[in-house]
């Protein structure tokens, strides 16, 4: 399980309690008031879980590594290097690197060999992406962060699949197609037809994050199981990279195939990591629970696959709390079927894969479980009694 400790970096100051270290599971959520470091620790898992992918690719240079601008330059993609001081320190432990920021230098340590390594797809949703809705081409804004443009180009990619057309949303009784001479994503029902970017703002913020996740889990999940060599060029280049590696030529044809097959999975992603800023933004409470029972059920076709997300709603933790006591209740055969009409079965998610984090003034709270449900002794909650309290004390000054 990937790990990642965070000390001294923007509005983050003593971190986590205990060892410091955050446990990015099949769900994380990072809840909290604005500015308080979660979009900070979000990006950060974002770019050094990218580092553990580039290390085991060997796509960056040992000497780059050793040069104090790497983690600042690293960080410049989310727009987050200006949070680092001589203070800071990042430590994140992945299935295969070690890896270390402190004292303004980089360690970087081997865990295990990555023969097994299987490639992830890391991809970060930020809250700017209801801009896809009314921007053609993110060029035209050439001073976003690189996140951002990184978002809109596989957004391009992903309204042009045939994995997302006529694509039906979660709630809404709306449908999705890309209209190519218009190059416009449109929403249609049975009575009505809009384009994305006169739909309401809930949808023009979900519907970008949505689509995306559809077109990456459609891609991965139909992934090939056996490998052919599309021409004889291609062969070649296998045949190339097999005998640099062992001094001799392939025994035969399988033995070359099975070859390919494992320095492929260097190459192409096989399971997806999603990092979503405010997957709740401008939706109705309900339409919130059918936005998160819609994102767990995209987890299914990789068991390593992972979702993380900050979040500013009252109600995530409520609704993955249904889904986490559904699991538990479904285990009982009887209670399987009844539980399935109450929540969707590919939407039921246990308890032990789930982390919730709170962050308040610098510091970073795991929230603790009660019979594999979430404690309601959250920032959320105490916020709803403060209300209930002032209401209170209204009451009793009307009453003097």
């Amino acid at each position: 399980m990937d790990k990642l400790r965070v000390r001294n970096v923007g509005p983050i100051h003593e971190g986590l309690e205990g060892d410091g270290f955050l446990e990015f599971d099949r769900v994380s959520v990072l809840l909290g008031k604005q500015s308080m470091g979660k979009s900070t620790v979000a990006k950060l898992y974002a770019s050094f879980s990218w580092l553990e992918k580039a290390l085991v690719r060997q796509s960056i240079p040992a000497s780059k590594l050793k040069t104090q601008s790497f983690i600042p330059n690293l960080m410049k993609f989310h727009k987050i290097d200006n949070y680092l001081n001589p203070h800071s320190e990042i430590e994140y432990i992945g299935d295969y690197y070690s890896i270390l920021y402190s004292n303004s230098s980089l360690a970087v340590s081997a865990l295990s060999a990555v023969d097994d390594y299987t490639i992830p797809k890391i991809q970060y949703f930020p809250a700017e992406r209801n801009l896809v809705s009314v921007i053609d081409k993110y060029e035209q804004l050439p001073y976003m962060s690189e996140s951002i443009q990184d978002f809109f180009m596989i957004y391009d990619v992903a309204i042009k699949s045939s994995a997302t057309q006529d694509v039906d949303l979660p709630f809404g009784e709306l449908k999705i197609k890309y209209n190519k001479q218009r190059h416009k994503v449109e929403l249609y029902s049975d009575s009505y037809k809009v384009l994305l970017s006169e739909a309401s703002s809930g949808i023009q913020s979900f519907a970008p994050y949505y689509l995306v996740l559809k077109y990456l889990s459609s891609t991965m999940s139909q992934a090939r199981d056996s490998l052919s060599f599309k021409n004889l060029a291609e062969r070649k280049l296998v045949e190339k990279e097999f005998s640099s590696r062992f001094g001799r030529q392939p025994y035969d044809e399988n033995e070359l195939k099975e070859f390919a097959r494992k320095i492929a999975r260097k190459f192409t992603s096989s399971y997806l990591i999603a990092i979503l800023e405010e997957p709740e933004q401008n939706l109705f409470p309900s339409s919130q629970m059918e936005m998160l029972f819609s994102l767990i059920s995209m987890l299914g076709f990789s068991q390593k696959n992972k979702i993380v997300m900050t979040t500013h709603s009252p109600y995530i933790i409520p609704y993955l709390n249904l889904a986490m006591k559904a699991y538990e209740m479904a285990k009982d055969k009887e209670s399987e079927g009844k539980i399935s009409h109450i929540i969707p079965k590919d939407s039921l998610i246990s308890s032990d894969n789930v982390n919730i984090y709170e962050f308040t003034d610098g510091k970073i709270h795991l929230l603790g479980k009660k019979r594999n449900i979430a404690s309601d002794e959250n920032f959320l909650n105490a916020e709803l009694d403060f209300t209930n309290e002032l209401y209170r004390q209204i009451l009793k000054a009307g009453a003097i």
